[in-house]
């Protein structure tokens, strides 16, 4: 057992050499759990065949601060981790290797963060470990969920997306929106593999459109939705990928990897946008 100092660290006090250290942080933004065979999976009664398994955190442990967390694990471990963590839970990160955000390649699919440093915790390693913030400050630490990734001046309005048509496809944006009404849950066959995920859809509003629709394919926000209250809760969204649709000739938005959720931000702009919305007259027709 290793006897080696721990120590508490913020994410700006991070270096490639900090090590031993536990991080305190609340989850912004989760990744669906990804799997993988693996011959040479370590365990704790030495090495075993089975399937790996990998989930990314984003977290913040400040107004500024922001730090993706790649853990891996057994599947076994991973769908635990899965199903106990969520957006807007504090979480201790113990003993997690520090890497440049330059050569960490799951960067590129990650959340974009404040920090130059990413995490990774192999928790089949003696001392790695991630786990619930059961300390003080946990209040404090889980009011930062509504703190802005971007500065919400810096959105794209629903109207000028529209405008725009296939021209903007593909393309990644952010946005400030409205709730304006929540869908039911769908069970969508996925062509390629033949295995079904649940679909929702939401439609999302501001104060120059009264509907565009939003696809979230996200196992953590098919059930998070249900928490979201029409005309009522704010989006403010970072990295929502533009798709057209050829067979509705119409635009519509979708997660992707990067994309962080911020529900109802902390910022004057969300505060505003709830006043203007509710002078825009509404009809179903308008839904895109």
């Amino acid at each position: 057992m290793s006897t080696d100092i721990v120590v508490t660290k913020r994410i700006h006090q991070l270096c490639q050499d900090s090590q031993n250290f536990i991080l305190i942080g609340v989850v912004i933004a989760k990744s669906d759990p990804k799997y993988m065979e693996s011959t040479t999976m370590a365990t704790c009664g030495g090495r075993d065949d089975g399937t790996r398994g990998v989930i990314t955190l984003t977290l913040r442990d400040s107004e500024r601060d922001t730090i993706n967390c790649t853990v891996w694990a057994s599947q076994v471990a991973i769908d635990s981790f899965d199903s106990l963590f969520h957006i807007g839970d504090v979480v201790n990160v113990s003993k997690a290797k520090v890497l440049s955000s330059s050569s960490d390649r799951s960067e590129q699919f990650a959340p974009r963060s404040t920090s130059p440093y990413s995490l990774k915790l192999n928790a089949l390693q003696d001392g790695a470990n991630i786990k619930l913030h059961e300390g003080s400050g946990l209040e404090q630490m889980r009011r930062l969920v509504t703190v802005a990734p971007v500065d919400a001046t810096n959105t794209y309005q629903l109207a000028d997306i529209a405008a725009g048509g296939h021209s903007h496809n593909g393309q990644s944006v952010n946005i400030l929106a409205v709730v304006r009404c929540v869908r039911p849950k769908k069970q969508i066959v996925v062509a390629k593999t033949g295995k079904i995920k649940n679909l929702r859809e939401v439609i999302v509003m501001d104060a120059t459109h009264s509907g565009m629709s939003m696809k979230f394919w996200s196992n953590e926000y098919v059930e998070r939705i249900d928490k979201w209250t029409p005309l009522t809760t704010i989006l403010l969204m970072t990295d929502v990928r533009i798709e057209y649709n050829e067979y509705f000739k119409s635009i519509c938005l979708g997660m992707s990897s990067k994309t962080i959720i911020t529900e109802d931000p902390a910022c004057e702009q969300a505060d505003r946008l709830l006043v203007s919305v509710m002078r825009v007259p509404l009809q179903d027709s308008d839904v895109a």
